[in-house]
């Protein structure tokens, strides 16, 4: 290609982006361009708190990925294979949601991120429920897990209560004046079940002794 070819090409590429950005002016809010062209928080979290991933009817993946620190989202991150108007969701409702408490990030609706961004084409609408239905599955799985991990400490404190109770009304019942337990074994008497008459450790004793 010769200098003169190149520099044609490049006219015409020129012409082109002014073309697509001023379509893209006339289409989306200033908002909803730069969200998608520099976006917030566009990566996945290692081992993450929360997680989501749901599928748009559009053909769309939204991913939410979130830390959490005493009930609080401390950081919130997304990955989607979407459009530019997806990107921006996912990037706004992150910066939204960072801080907010479990309850408040379950009370956002897509019109209040619609609002964020300064609305959005009726065909892309879409795309701000995608975005708020993820966020929203996340927070359910992460109260589901803490919902499980309180049961099962509630069953483990109930579980020590008994084996505590039971170990007291056994050393109430192995005491000397209500049967003891004992076996012979390398002549040591030890608590091993077997419920015997008081003074048993007494004739022990004496079998020891050989008397």
């Amino acid at each position: 290609m010769s200098s003169g070819e190149a520099s044609n090409f490049d006219r015409a590429m020129q012409e082109l982006q002014r073309l697509i950005d001023e379509q893209e002016r006339a289409t989306y809010s200033p908002q909803v361009i730069k969200e998608s062209h520099q976006p917030q928080n566009m990566r996945r979290l290692q081992e993450p708190d929360a997680c989501a991933i749901v599928r748009g009817w559009c053909g769309d993946t939204m991913e939410f990925y979130l830390r959490m620190q005493d009930g609080t989202v401390a950081e919130a991150t997304f990955m989607t294979d979407g459009c530019g108007p997806t990107v921006a969701c996912g990037s706004r409702l992150t910066a939204m949601t960072s801080g907010l408490a479990v309850q408040e990030a379950q009370e956002i609706l897509p019109d209040d991120l619609l609002q964020a961004l300064g609305g959005l084409p009726k065909e892309s609408l879409h795309c701000a429920h995608l975005a708020v239905t993820t966020l929203h599955e996340a927070l359910a799985g992460y109260e589901r897990r803490r919902a499980s991990d309180q049961t099962g400490e509630a069953v483990a404190k109930h579980a020590g209560d008994l084996m505590r109770r039971a170990t007291i009304e056994r050393k109430q019942w192995c005491s000397p004046w209500a049967g003891v337990y004992w076996e012979r074994k390398q002549h040591t008497a030890a608590c091993v079940g077997l419920p015997v008459w008081p003074g048993a450790w007494a004739a022990a004793s004496r079998r020891r002794a050989g008397h």
